[in-house]
């Protein structure tokens, strides 16, 4: 299986245009922040990478992949290493952070917070990067 590299930096590319409408606590949400305190742009649906990929593959925005997908996102991660060129192990280890390696974790417990969302675009990118370099 190659992996999808162009597809990768296009989810990096979002990332880094519109970190508004990114999250990695869920596939897709359409509250950011405690109690959804920040507005969501564009469609007012966020989406994690996995999402992002799925988005992106799809050529539609969030809200629609979500409402495609009827709000549940069972067997994302499996389409979203198969669109991305991933093994499950690859794909894990993207897509969810507690399985980043450790210098792309964050130390906020609270994922809603001001600190975490902050950084998280930029660890996100970064963390791609890792991946697109090493395949790890």
């Amino acid at each position: 299986m190659k992996m999808n590299v162009a597809l990768l930096r296009k989810i990096q590319d979002k990332i880094r245009d519109v970190p508004g409408q990114f999250i990695m606590t869920q596939f897709f949400t359409n509250q950011r922040g405690s109690f959804g305190r920040y507005a969501i742009p564009n469609c007012g649906t966020a989406a994690c990478i996995a999402g992002w990929a799925y988005t992106l593959h799809k050529e539609t925005n969030p809200k629609k992949a979500w409402d495609e997908l009827e709000g549940s996102t069972g067997g994302l991660e499996s389409m979203g290493a198969e669109i991305l060129g991933l093994n499950l192990v690859q794909a894990q280890c993207l897509f969810y952070e507690s399985s980043w390696p450790k210098q792309f974790r964050s130390d906020e417990k609270d994922r809603s917070s001001d600190e975490y969302l902050k950084d998280l675009p930029a660890r996100a990118i970064a963390r791609i990067e890792h991946l697109i370099q090493t395949g790890e």
